[in-house]
């Protein structure tokens, strides 16, 4: 029972440390940057696959800055390499492949906020979080109950004078 007790006490731990490590993830939306999950490696150089980046939008794009971009559908980083009135030309890392990339086609800019090898974490749980949910509550609700002490009550002898 010692091991039941043992057990679910670290997994209860483990599903509340994952609750705020996902909420902290999502911490930078709120101040309007926007999530992207590395899944390629195009940038290796700087972010290998399953790392989680932040861009925000804006207009102010200069050459040398990495910026996020839709491409066939897919949203990559790049890097930008030169920038004429037509749009910009991206290079990337990890290839000798540029792409041609006009203003729609940029999402936005990158910021140096990454957070390594968490992103198949997000992915499952964006993807699963009515049962990701259903884990945790009840590995924290057996942690409570199977883990409650017992108060033992003292009995106190009170004299009376």
């Amino acid at each position: 029972m010692m091991f039941v007790r043992k057990l679910l006490k670290l997994l209860s731990t483990i599903s509340i440390v994952s609750i705020i490590v996902y909420g902290l993830i999502h911490l930078p939306e709120l101040f309007g940057y926007h999530k992207l999950i590395i899944d390629s490696d195009n940038m290796k150089s700087i972010y290998s696959k399953g790392t989680i980046v932040y861009y925000y939008e804006t207009n102010k794009i200069n050459v040398g800055d990495i910026v996020s971009l839709m491409k066939d559908n897919n949203i990559v980083c790049g890097r930008v390499f030169s920038i004429s009135n037509d749009g910009y030309i991206i290079k990337y890392d990890n290839t000798s492949k540029n792409d041609f990339a006009n203003n729609k086609d940029i999402l936005g800019r990158n910021i140096n906020i990454i957070v390594l090898f968490l992103g198949p974490f997000v992915t499952f749980v964006n993807n699963n979080y009515i049962l990701y949910g259903i884990i945790c509550f009840i590995f924290i609700a057996l942690n409570i109950i199977f883990n409650k002490r017992k108060v033992k009550h003292k009995k106190v002898l009170v004299i009376d004078e």
